[in-house]
C-alpha cells in the first residue's frame, strides 16, 4: 500500500509538472505528454482490472520420491491467458516438512507475459528426510505502472517423499544366534522344522534327520517313514523401534540407521519384521519382503510424526508378540543390564542394540 501511495504521489507531481509546462509555454507537444500522462495510465488500469483473476498456478515436483541431499526442483507451471502482462507477479508458499512444524513464509517474483505459460523450476536440495509439502497460498500483481494491485489466496499444495541416507553397516549385524548367516538361511530353506505341525508322512530320504523318523509307524511297516513339518513361517528376527528424537539430527539418523539395516537384511535374503508402537498406542508388525516394504514403512513412520509419547523398547515388546532374536534401534542409550549388547552406533546419535537373551 505505501508503495502504491508513493507511485500516486510522484505521479500527482509529474502531472502537476507538465501541466505547469503547457500553462507557461502553450504548446502542443507539453498538451500532447499531457494527455498521454493520463490516458496511457488510465488504460492500463483499466486492463488490469479486467485481466487480474485469470491466472491459472499449480504446484508440482520433479520427483515425488528423491534421497536426502539428493537435488529436487519445485516447478511453478503458471498460464496466462489474458492480454495483460504481468511484470511483478508475487508467489507465497510455505514448503514445510510433515515430522515438524515451519511456518516460513517463500517468496518468488517473476514476470509472466501475455497469453503465455511459462515453467519456473526451483532447485532444491532436501538436508532432512520425511514428507515435504509445498503449499502455495497466495499471489499478488501489480498494475504496469504500479498505481494498484491485487492480492489473491490461493490453496495448491504438493507432497514430495525424501528417503534416508545410506549408512555402511558392518557384516557382523548378519550374525543373529552365533552362527553364521548362509547357515542360518539354508536352514529356512529346508522342508521344515516346525515340530508343531505334521502334514505329510513319507519314506526316509539320505538327509532326513533321526528326530523326523516316525518309529512307531516304521515299526508297523518294517521301513523308516519320516514326518514332513510344516514349512517355517516365522522369520528369523524382529527390528523394533523406539521412537524417539531429540532434535532433527537425532530423527535423521535414526531414519538412515534403519532404512541401512533394513536394506542390508533384505539384500542378504533374511527375513524379518519391523514392530513399532503408534503414538495412540497401537502396535504394529509389517513383515519385510523387498524394498517397497521399507519404503512403505518409513512412510507410515514420517506420517506418524513426533510421537506425543515416545514408547520404550520394552513397552513395545510388552504390546505385541517379539521373539528372542532382535534388534532395536533407538536415539536412547542402554547398557548390558537391559540385557541389550551394543551392535552399531552411527554419528553416536541413532544406536542398534542386539537381544542379549
Amino acid at each position: 500500500m505505501k508503495r502504491h501511495i508513493g507511485v500516486i504521489l510522484q505521479y500527482i507531481i509529474l502531472m502537476v509538472l507538465l501541466t505547469l509546462l503547457h500553462v507557461y509555454n502553450n504548446h502542443a507537444v507539453t498538451l500532447m505528454l499531457l494527455i498521454f500522462a493520463v490516458l496511457i495510465p488510465a488504460i492500463s488500469i483499466i486492463f488490469f482490472l479486467f485481466e487480474r483473476r485469470k491466472l491459472s498456478i499449480t504446484v508440482s515436483f520433479q520427483q515425488y520420491m528423491c534421497y536426502r541431499n539428493q537435488e529436487n526442483h519445485l516447478t511453478f507451471h503458471i498460464k496466462n491467458p489474458g492480454f495483460y502482462p504481468h511484470t511483478r507477479l508475487k508467489l507465497y508458499f510455505r514448503l514445510k516438512n510433515g515430522i515438524t512444524d515451519n511456518n516460513y513464509v517463500h517468496e518468488l517474483e517473476l514476470f509472466v507475459p501475455a497469453h503465455k505459460t511459462i515453467d519456473y523450476q526451483m532447485p532444491l536440495v532436501f538436508m532432512f528426510c520425511g514428507v515435504y509439502q509445498a503449499e502455495l497460498f497466495q499471489y499478488s500483481t501489480e498494475e504496469l505502472f504500479h498505481f494498484s494491485g491485487h492480492k489473491q489466496d490461493i490453496k495448491v499444495s504438493v507432497e514430495a517423499v525424501v528417503l534416508p541416507g545410506n549408512v555402511a553397516l558392518p557384516d557382523s549385524l548378519s550374525d543373529l544366534t552365533g552362527s553364521s548367516m548362509n547357515e542360518e538361511i539354508s536352514e529356512l530353506n529346508q522342508k521344515g522344522e516346525d515340530f508343531s505341525e505334521i502334514f505329510d508322512i513319507r519314506e526316509y530320504e539320505m538327509g532326513d534327520k533321526l528326530q523326523a523318523v516316525h518309529w512307531k509307524l516304521s515299526a508297523k511297516s518294517e521301513e523308516l517313514l519320516v514326518k514332513d513339518f510344516a514349512s517355517l513361517t516365522g522369520e528369523m528376527f524382529q527390528l523394533i523401534l523406539e521412537l524417539s528424537y531429540k532434535d532433527m539430527r537425532h530423527m535423521d539418523s535414526f531414519f538412515d540407521l534403519l532404512w541401512s539395516a533394513a536394506s542390508f537384511y533384505v539384500n542378504h535374503n533374511m527375513t524379518f519384521s519391523i514392530c513399532w508402537m503408534s503414538s495412540d498406542g497401537e502396535f504394529h508388525r509389517v513383515s519385510i519382503n523387498d524394498t517397497d516394504d521399507i519404503v512403505k514403512v518409513i512412510l507410515q513412520l514420517y506420517y506418524e510424526q513426533l510421537p506425543i509419547h515416545a514408547y520404550t523398547f520394552k513397552e513395545v515388546m510388552q504390546a505385541g508378540s517379539i521373539g528372542s532374536s532382535h534388534f532395536l534401534i533407538t536415539t536412547n542409550i542402554y547398557n548390558s543390564s537391559d540385557n541389550l549388547t551394543l551392535a552399531f552406533s552411527y554419528k553416536n546419535l541413532a544406536r542398534m542394540y542386539k537381544n542379549t537373551r
